[in-house]
C-alpha cells in the first residue's frame, strides 16, 4: 500500500505502533520509587502477617479469626501489586487498548477488600 493511500488518521505513528521520538517517557526514579515502595510494602506485610498469625495461633484464638487474618494478609499483598501494576501501565501508555487492561486489574484490588469485607 502506497503512503499516498493512506488515511493520515489511520497511521502507524497515530495508531501507537510506532514510538514516536517525541512521546512521553517516565523519569527512571519514578520507576524505581514505585518498585521500591512495593518491594518495602510486600515485605512488611509478609512480615507482620507471619507474626500476626504466630501470635493468633499461639494464643488459641478461634479458627475464623485466624482465617480472617490470613484474608487480610493476602489483600494487603494484593492490593499494592495491583496498584502498582495500575500505575505502571499508565506511566507507559502507548496503546488506547491499555484501559481495558487497567479496568481488568481494578478489579483485583475492589473484589479483593469486598470478600475480605464479607469474610466478617
Amino acid at each position: 500500500m502506497k503512503q499516498s493511500d493512506q488515511h493520515p488518521d489511520k497511521s502507524p505513528e497515530t495508531l501507537g505502533l510506532i514510538e514516536s521520538e517525541t512521546s512521553w517517557k517516565p523519569a527512571a526514579w519514578i520507576v524505581k520509587l514505585s518498585r521500591i515502595s512495593l518491594y518495602v510494602s510486600c515485605a512488611l506485610t509478609i512480615l507482620l502477617g507471619v507474626t500476626v498469625v504466630w501470635y493468633l495461633i499461639s494464643m488459641s484464638s478461634e479458627l475464623h479469626v485466624i482465617g480472617w487474618t490470613v484474608g487480610l494478609i493476602f489483600v494487603a499483598v494484593a492490593v499494592p501489586l495491583s496498584l502498582h501494576d495500575i500505575h505502571m501501565h499508565l506511566l507507559h501508555y502507548v496503546s488506547p487498548l491499555q484501559r481495558f487492561y487497567i479496568r481488568v486489574i481494578w478489579m483485583v484490588p475492589i473484589y479483593a477488600v469486598q470478600s475480605w469485607l464479607a469474610l466478617r
